[in-house]
């Protein structure tokens, strides 16, 4: 029997069967109308506009066009076009003149409710089995809490709380003279409003009291709230600094991945925090899961009240204005336990009101193209940008409508009774992802002409910050409950004219703490400020003009840019002396470095350094190294575009992968500043990389000169933070008459090695790790499989104590900038098999075989792991690594054997789903290593994949078999993975999907073990023959 929902069927005995498929289809019925053009924005499931409404522009006249029917002597003459075309033709004039109406009534909070409240039955919802309904209803679904972790600091009891300070223009403002020299400088700038001044030296003398520090534990609020970032991950969002005050923070997150720039900040800070940062396991989409996001908002409170930021946004399509829905669904549902809402609002949006004072001063001197001054003498800042679109100016209105209500009557069904404290300090405009778009970077380079400034996001965090934690503190904040009037009557509902005069007074005090950066100054209409400073913008830089409109023409602007690089870095340097120098742009009779040999040449592809010789001219040619880069993409070899030495170390901030702070330095000697003594390529991601010179020569009289790789700074929930920065060195010699430079390091490993055992020490796996380990590797699996699967525990932080006891021991001979993986074995032992987190585990290691091959040497050792010391083991690891290029006995030695070949042959289809795994990406392997210990400088800098002859960055061999585990793990079921072998055939590279091939199965049951086979291919390549080439060859015991 059909249920009456097009994909659910009602079957014998009340059992509920689903087609996927079908549902899939009821999705894309007409009550969805799924798309994410201007038009069409409605989401497949989840919030969506209005049955009959085909955008959010028209969605934002319908709400306010309601509001002008029932308070018809408020807005006279309506702002509000009846005709859906004439809004369409000029919104923003009706925007303006509607907020400027609401807000100089007494009814400004009364309007502001209902079209809230109204919001609720105006939007729909579809949930998972394809019905829509009200977004009402959709917070009246029984529906549980999302599986959630946390994540603790293991110096939680040392931490202190918030260090109060700003970071502004490279200086660092942290004491309380400096905090209030700050604050008037900004005020004097007119980049924020008097209030906003008052708050930052009111809370630097709150901080200055207890020592430059704010701990909200010392008010006991970690025991009574909980702080509810919602949209947390955004780039402007606090939960990083909501911790080190004390807080315990909940925050929103749309996939793992995405979760990964709020650790790294927690990271980069080196501060211990004394809250607890929880999140959804598997991500959290408030439009598309809102009651479950509510649920687990409550679960994770516990009781507790709330403290809540909404940081949601997402850019284009019509989004903003269903995130604005979701926030205030989460307000409703939320309210009568929330005591504190904070918005953060776009200067650019909306209008409000300012001092008549500072009105008066902008028009004298600036005029008054963007401020309105009524007859009552009330003066009105008009602020919208057109190109930002109705959409973003609809969240925003409703930030603003939210903060109101919330302040004066709280929120929720019970509201009216519970006002709570309620910000929307404006934000600054702030140099955000958002500024790479070309028209609003030619505008803003000239916006400063105009008053106008670019906040770094650095700095609007911690203002921002700062004036939530005055606004939370401070009982007479403007945006605090209790400086209400005492005895203030309670808002009437009547039809009387002042009604709701007492919340009309409070609303405006709102507006008090203005930090806009000059976006409210600006000496004329914003729209026409902003689009004079685009021209004129692009009149200044006609290439970035051509690249908005012409991408054809970005993209080889792009490629020339990228091609001039080490022609500009060589100039700067040609001046210097020193054999670091020479190595870089030549000179008298020394060569620039063209060949940078690791081992062997005969092993470096030939796609690898050698090359380099060919195109050693193209950094004088540019239009040749960028019509190479454009013929040949992204991929392309980046050491193409100039010579060797140049290249590596420029090279390290070309591609995707360049961040805000990455940024190359010359290192020169105090008494002798021409001399080059370094040069040091300095990454955001942690990975730091530097050329040196020694001041040392080979017997031959060559130069030596350093790479030197820094890495390793530790995540907070790891076992052992004082390892916060290691160093690898490796010297070359520098052939100034050939122009090459060759690794000094060992080149045959120490037979001594064999038999040698070796104690790796204990360590306790930590439920921080497991849950690191799922965020990384296995997403969506629980903490029990990851736990007692195979890969988990030999990346639980023993390869860190196995490398510096063997690879790294210099009696082993090895270099390690050469090491890679060849095949790794996982085996599981026969004893406990208990839970083993939060026990300390023993690590052995046993180096047994050293084999010549043709590529170089491998050395197979056996990891053990055991609970107890010599005991038996309950995981072992059987690796072999490859030594690649070296040759001990000469190229043709006698003992040289050929390594594996193994063929693009494929296990076929078996009529199953394919089973994908995208690598670990560039930005993620960093936190891999912190987890595993593994710090092998090819997996986190370019250079070294480079000098090897790889396409750059790889990743590690121990992190691809456990990301193939997790994507067995659901095709395989309940039965157990006995042993798991691969051989590494090709290198794994950042962010590339990969298909996994597994072979017949055992039936399941089965007593006897067996063996089936598996492959991972690279379905976006294709080898001469036309087949997938495999990347992994492997099998499994089951």
């Amino acid at each position: 029997m059909n249920g009456g929902i097009m994909g659910v069927t009602i079957g014998r005995g009340g059992r509920v069967e689903v087609d996927p498929r079908r549902v899939e289809e009821a999705y894309r019925a007409p009550g969805m109308r799924p798309g994410r053009g201007p038009r069409q924005v409605r989401q497949v499931r989840g919030i969506g506009l209005p049955e009959g409404v085909d955008n959010p522009r028209e969605a934002l006249r319908v709400e306010m066009f309601r509001a002008v029917l029932r308070h018809g002597d408020v807005f006279v003459p309506s702002p509000i076009p009846e005709s859906a075309k004439d809004f369409r033709d000029n919104w923003w004039d009706p925007v303006l003149g509607f907020e400027m109406m609401r807000q100089t009534s007494p009814r400004r909070v009364i309007v502001a409710d209902e079209i809230l409240d109204n919001g609720l039955d105006f939007y729909r919802y579809g949930d998972v089995y394809g019905r829509v309904m009200t977004v009402r209803e959709a917070l009246e679904l029984p529906v549980g809490p999302l599986p959630h972790e946390s994540l603790t600091h293991p110096q939680a009891r040392q931490a202190r709380g918030y260090r109060a300070g700003v970071t502004y223009e490279g200086r660092r403002y942290e004491t309380r003279e400096d905090l209030h020299a700050l604050a008037d400088q900004l005020l004097e700038g007119n980049l924020i409003s008097k209030g906003a001044a008052e708050a930052l030296k009111w809370i630097a003398d709150y901080a200055h009291d207890r020592g430059g520090f704010i701990n909200v534990r010392d008010l006991n609020l970690h025991n009574t709230h909980l702080f509810y970032e919602s949209g947390g991950t955004a780039e402007l969002a606090t939960p990083d600094l909501a911790l080190q005050a004390g807080f315990d923070v909940f925050t929103t997150h749309l996939t793992p991945a995405d979760l990964e720039p709020v650790l790294a900040r927690v990271v980069e800070s080196h501060v211990p925090f004394a809250g607890r940062l929880v999140w959804a396991r598997n991500g959290t989409n408030v439009l598309t899961q809102l009651p479950e996001t509510v649920a687990t908002v409550q679960a994770v409170a516990s009781g507790r009240r709330l403290m809540v930021s909404h940081s949601l946004y997402a850019g284009g399509g019509g989004r903003e204005t269903l995130l604005g829905v979701a926030a205030d669904a989460q307000n409703y549902a939320l309210g009568p336990v929330m005591d504190a809402l904070f918005y953060k609002q776009s200067p650019s949006t909306g209008a409000h009101e300012i001092p008549a004072g500072l009105a008066r001063r902008i028009i004298e001197t600036q005029g008054d193209g963007n401020i309105t001054v009524r007859s009552d003498g009330r003066a009105f800042v008009h602020n919208i940008w057109h190109d930002q679109g109705p959409s973003y100016q609809n969240q925003n209105q409703r930030k603003r409508w939210s903060a109101e209500v919330a302040l004066t009557r709280g929120l929720g069904p019970s509201r009216r009774r519970h006002p709570m404290i309620s910000s929307i300090n404006v934000g600054p405009i702030a140099n955000t992802a958002s500024m790479d778009t070309p028209f609003i970077q030619n505008a803003f380079t000239q916006a400063a002409r105009y008053g106008v400034r670019v906040a770094e996001p650095q700095t609007f965090r911690e203002v921002m910050w700062l004036l939530q934690l005055h606004d939370l503190i401070n009982t007479q904040a403007p945006s605090h409950p209790q400086r209400q009037s005492a005895g203030t009557p309670e808002p009437q509902r009547g039809d009387g004219p002042q009604r709701g005069s007492w919340e009309h007074a409070d609303a405006g005090r709102l507006s008090g703490q203005h930090v806009d950066f000059g976006a409210y100054r600006v000496g004329g209409d914003f729209n026409a400020v902003v689009t004079r400073a685009g021209v004129q913008g692009a009149i200044r830089h006609p290439i970035a003009a051509a690249r908005d409109r012409l991408p054809v023409v970005g993209r080889v602007f792009d490629a020339v840019d990228v091609a001039r690089a080490p022609r500009r870095f060589e100039e700067a340097v040609r001046h210097m002396e020193g054999p670091l120098a020479r190595a870089f742009t030549g000179g008298g009779e020394a060569q620039p470095v063209r060949h940078i040999f690791l081992g062997d040449a005969d092993v470096i592809p030939p796609n690898g350094p050698r090359a380099m010789a060919f195109f050693a001219g193209a950094n004088r040619a540019p239009f040749v190294g960028a019509t190479a880069q454009l013929l040949a993409g992204q991929r392309m070899h980046p050491s193409v575009y100039g010579d060797a030495l140049t290249s590596d170390v420029f090279g390290q901030l070309m591609g995707h992968r360049t961040g805000p702070r990455d940024r190359v330095e010359f290192l020169t000697p105090p008494d002798s500043p021409n001399v080059l003594a370094g040069v040091r390529v300095s990454r955001s991601n942690g990975q730091h990389v530097e050329w040196r010179d020694s001041g040392r020569t080979t017997p031959e009289g060559q130069p030596i000169l350093q790479q030197v790789v820094y890495f390793g700074r530790s995540l907070p929930d790891m076992r052992d933070p004082r390892e916060e920065v290691s160093e690898m060195a490796v010297d070359f010699a520098y052939d100034t008459a050939r122009g090459e430079m060759r690794s000094l390091g060992p080149r045959a490993v120490n037979p001594e090695i064999v038999g040698r055992r070796v104690d790796a020490g204990s360590h306790v796996m930590t439920p921080e790790q497991v849950a690191l380990f799922g965020r990384l590797v296995a997403p969506g699996q629980s903490p029990e499989e990851i736990a007692y699967g195979l890969t988990f525990a030999p990346n639980s932080g023993v390869l860190g104590p196995v490398l510096r006891g063997v690879v790294l021991d210099p009696r082993s001979g090895i270099d390690f900038n050469r090491v890679m993986v060849h095949a790794l074995e996982f085996r599981r032992g026969v004893g406990d098999q208990s839970p083993l987190v939060g026990r300390e585990i023993h690590t052995t290691v046993l180096p047994n075989v050293i084999q010549r091959t043709e590529r170089g040497e491998i050395v197979q050792a056996e990891i053990m792991m055991s609970p107890t010391p010599g005991g038996r083991p309950f995981r072992t690891v059987e690796a072999s690594l490859i030594v690649r290029g070296n040759f001990p006995q000469g190229r043709r030695g006698p003992d040289i054997e050929p390594d594996s070949h193994v063929t693009d042959h494929h296990l076929g289809d078996r009529g199953e789903a394919p089973l994908t795994f995208r690598a670990m990406s560039a930005d993620q392997l960093p936190l891999f290593a912190r987890l595993n210990g593994d710090w092998n400088p090819l997996h986190q800098a370019d250079g070294v994949g480079w000098t090897a002859g790889l396409p750059g960055v790889v990743n590690p061999g121990f992190g691809t078999m456990a990301q193939v585990e997790a994507a067995l793990r659901g095709r395989l079921g309940p039965r157990t993975v006995w042993v798991l072998h691969g051989r590494l055939v090709r290198p794994v590279l950042p962010g590339r999907e990969y298909q996994v091939e597994l072979g017949s199965l055992p039936q399941e049951g089965s007593s006897q073990l067996s063996w089936a086979h598996f492959q991972v291919v690279d379905p976006s390549r294709r080898n001469k023959e036309g087949d997938l080439p495999v990347v992994v060859n492997g099998r499994l015991m089951l």
